[in-house]
């Protein structure tokens, strides 16, 4: 991790589903996974989907193996509803995810084929970004227990 941690970290992502995928025990998988999480945690989001290094990509690409199965799941880990005292409005903030997800997703240099429409969701992200990180303590640790994923 010390040459290159965003480089590490993209690699990290793709041997941790290898494991997952491949012919490992499930506890093999599982304390594979919970090293990639504590790697992950290491970087705001951002920096993770705004690196050169497709991680961001290889996230999105495996993220078919975490699709809530069933209606309950789908509430519960989409945030369905949930307001807190985070401030957060998660409907709001899972639609701009999924919007800023698909704009990264199009390869283009940070600012190309940049448009109001296109700007909207990055900013609703930085709003939330910043209520917590500016008050991990607090809004922060709220916003985990209203939307742990």
């Amino acid at each position: 991790f010390k040459e290159c941690p965003l480089g590490t970290l993209y690699f990290l992502v793709l041997y941790t589903y290898e494991m997952m995928s491949g012919p490992r025990s499930k506890e093999e998988a599982t304390a594979q996974a919970q090293d990639l999480a504590r790697h992950l945690r290491l970087y705001p989001f951002f920096v993770v989907a705004a690196a050169r290094w497709p991680t961001f990509e290889a996230l999105h690409h495996f993220s078919k193996f975490h699709a809530p199965q069933n209606p309950k799941a789908i509430e519960h880990t989409l945030c369905v509803g949930v307001k807190g005292p985070s401030g957060i409005d998660w409907d709001n903030l899972q639609k701009a995810a999924q919007l800023w997800g698909a704009e990264q997703l199009k390869g283009l240099d940070p600012g190309e084929g940049m448009s109001e429409q296109s700007a909207a969701p990055g900013l609703t992200l930085k709003v939330a970004a910043d209520i917590i990180y500016r008050d991990p303590q607090g809004k922060g640790i709220s916003a985990q227990h209203e939307c742990p994923f």
